[in-house]
């Protein structure tokens, strides 16, 4: 979970505001944009305070053409946390 604030400033000007997660080493993993294409990765702002719920998953897999997954799916690895 992200806590992050946004002044009135940079919502109403039309800003480009992202989120970017990168592993320890500095790794890219996934950026969310208000201005992203795919809807799995737009994000939401507003003026003032706001909350980035994310499922620690990586992308998922591209789908290729006549694909058949039958004990697998295409979404990406996530974190595993134990006890």
């Amino acid at each position: 979970m992200v806590h992050f604030f946004l002044p009135e400033t940079v919502v109403t000007d039309s800003q480009t505001v992202a989120l970017a997660f990168y592993e320890e080493s500095g790794k890219h993993i996934r950026t969310f944009s208000t201005d992203a294409k795919d809807k799995e990765d737009k994000l939401e702002v507003e003026a003032g305070a706001n909350t980035f719920n994310w499922d620690l998953r990586y992308p998922k897999a591209k789908e290729v053409e006549g694909m058949i997954l039958w004990w697998a799916g295409l979404s990406g690895p996530g974190t595993i946390r134990s006890g």
